[in-house]
């Protein structure tokens, strides 16, 4: 038991201290262990990889009827710490891979691509004996049969007998990418992405519990606000299962709104969505600041994208998406820029739950920032970068659940302070009565001729004890 003074002798204050840095530490110790996603294999073999373009249709072709055409490609140097330029050669890449030792004791390996960024990959071995095989194909977003294993990689099975074939791998992208490969034990391979999976789990789990609970006090509170980061939080976990690949075989608001580039339809619903209860939250009005106005303007222009793309894709059949995402982009960070500085303002002007909204702000552009810096730098070792826009929605939306139980928590303190006030009102103008009610009685007895100064005395000393208890009642 601890007593009550505090940790062993400690003062209260000082236990409160350490209860909040506690608190602090230990999430995020778990985080950083939630983000160890280097995929450690008990074994990772020596490949040797090489390179060509060609175009996928004449190479699909010549690679089942012409084998000596395909033989006679020319392979060069891969280079992993090179980006791949898919828009100057405007053909896909064929990477050659060829093992360079033979282990022991493994039965199962895989094979696998990373990061995740790459429109589709195709796979095949081939061996002296048994000639080419079949052709797999994995898509970034889109779920096939095939899909399996990590939502982060492309992953093909290879059985011990196949390990010595030549690998190929098929890339095919409409940006410039990188691209490393590796062989490991399917084994490790498997129980590094379960914990990867699991913790993932949790933080959908998380947002879940948050969307949940929101929505029901919603509909015991009535509060637009509630209403608000209900529909935000739902729109912002449905952006992410799209990106990750967890809803993209659903027949509706899936892969058929736009295609592989689907999460530029969602993201703008959860954009949307998050600068209503931004400025819901807030009390803003755009006719008061320009900074607000053109927040509004970016919201308005990024709708005004998503129909062009909804327009090019199903009706023109030529989407412009390069074009039409660079604009998107270059609208997000002016308006994500204009939202943080708009915040800052509030905080510095110390406006109620504007600190919380800051901080909640500042962290998600981080995270951002850290997605869109593994795009350019996706090091083995920084494999947990891609995810921390899932962290940071997480995150996020538990401060602005912080900053929603504050809020409700003045209106709270502020309603019983105006009841309070109110009572005493209302029981000064009560006194206030009961005293003009006594002092026109006591006249009145002192006007009366029938009573005798000791009969008058006794009757106010009566009507005094009365008055007494009547406003200090026991």
């Amino acid at each position: 038991m601890i007593p009550y003074g505090g940790v062993y002798g400690m003062k209260k204050s000082h236990k409160h201290r350490l209860l909040v840095k506690l608190c602090t530490i230990i999430p995020v110790i778990f985080l950083l262990n939630g983000c160890d996603l280097s995929y450690p294999a008990n074994y990772k073999a020596q490949i040797h990889v090489e390179q060509t373009w060609v175009d996928e249709e004449i190479f699909i072709e010549n690679r089942l009827t012409n084998f000596n055409s395909f033989n006679n490609l020319k392979f060069t140097e891969y280079n992993p710490d090179q980006i791949i330029n898919f828009r100057q050669h405007k053909k896909d890449l064929l990477l050659k891979v060829t093992t360079l030792d033979e282990p022991k004791d493994i039965n199962e390996f895989t094979l696998n691509l990373f990061p995740k960024y790459i429109n589709q990959v195709s796979y095949f071995n081939h061996s002296k004996q048994n000639g080419y095989t079949d052709t797999i194909t994995l898509y970034r977003n889109k779920v096939n049969e095939n899909r399996y294993f990590s939502s982060q990689r492309f992953a093909f099975n290879i059985d011990h007998k196949n390990f010595k074939n030549t690998h190929f791998l098929l890339l095919k992208s409409v940006s410039n990418r990188y691209a490393h490969v590796e062989i490991v034990d399917t084994q490790s391979y498997i129980k590094s992405d379960a914990d990867f999976s699991h913790f993932f789990t949790m933080v959908y789990s998380i947002i879940i519990a948050m969307i949940l609970f929101n929505a029901v006090f919603y509909l015991y509170s009535k509060d637009d606000s509630y209403l608000l980061y209900t529909l935000y939080m739902i729109a912002a976990l449905y952006s992410l299962l799209w990106q990750e690949g967890k809803i993209n075989n659903l027949p509706w608001l899936a892969w058929h709104v736009l295609g592989a580039h689907s999460s530029l339809v969602f993201f703008i619903i959860y954009d949307a969505v998050a600068i209503i209860f931004f400025y819901r939250f807030m009390g803003l009005n755009f006719r008061k600041s320009w900074l607000t106005t053109v927040v509004l303007i970016c919201v308005f222009f990024r709708l005004g994208i998503m129909l062009t793309a909804l327009t090019q894709y199903h009706l023109l059949d030529n989407l412009h998406y390069n074009i039409l995402s660079s604009l998107f982009n270059l609208s997000v960070i002016v308006s994500s820029l204009l939202v943080w500085i708009i915040m800052l303002i509030k905080t510095i002007q110390k406006r109620p739950q504007a600190k919380f909204l800051f901080i909640a702000w500042s962290l998600l552009i981080f995270t951002v920032v850290l997605r869109v810096y593994f795009a350019f730098n996706p090091h083995p070792d920084l494999i947990w970068m891609p995810h921390s826009y899932e962290l940071g929605i997480m995150l996020e939306g538990l401060i602005l659940a912080f900053a929603m139980a504050n809020r409700t928590m003045e209106f709270r303190k502020q309603r019983d302070q105006a009841l309070s006030k109110y009572t005493a009102a209302e029981r000064s103008i009560k006194d206030h009565r009961s005293v003009t009610e006594f002092q026109h009685q006591m006249q009145n007895l002192v006007k009366d001729s029938t009573l005798s100064v000791a009969e008058v005395t006794e009757k106010i000393n009566i009507k005094f004890h009365l008055l007494i208890n009547k406003a200090f009642p026991i």
